[in-house]
């Protein structure tokens, strides 16, 4: 699927972000960035805690580096994090490869 995630600017009604391909895989998702992407934002749909952390991680490193989505993380933020909250995870770890098990 593909999802915009987004981040709004100080004043400003346009979100700034990338546009990523998540492909399921159980309760997690590869991840790759398809390309940057600005979107009109919904006025009053962002959280604003969510939104500034976001815009954090836009400006710490790329959304190109962003490997995989995992919900209901289990672990606590490390660098390997892109993106971390207590509900998801967007990590530059690629998820691990269970083909062999």
């Amino acid at each position: 699927m593909l999802v915009p995630l987004t981040h709004e600017e100080q004043l400003n009604t346009l979100g700034a972000g990338a546009t990523l391909l998540l492909s399921g895989r159980g309760g997690s998702f590869d991840v790759r960035m398809i390309s940057p992407t600005i979107v009109f934002s919904c006025i009053g749909a962002r959280d604003p805690v969510l939104n500034a952390q976001l815009r954090a991680a836009f400006t710490a490193g790329s959304a190109e580096d962003v490997r995989s989505l995992t919900l209901q993380p289990d672990h606590a933020p490390s660098p390997d994090c892109w993106f971390h909250t207590d509900r998801f995870c967007y990590s530059k770890l690629p998820l691990p490869d269970h083909a062999a098990c």
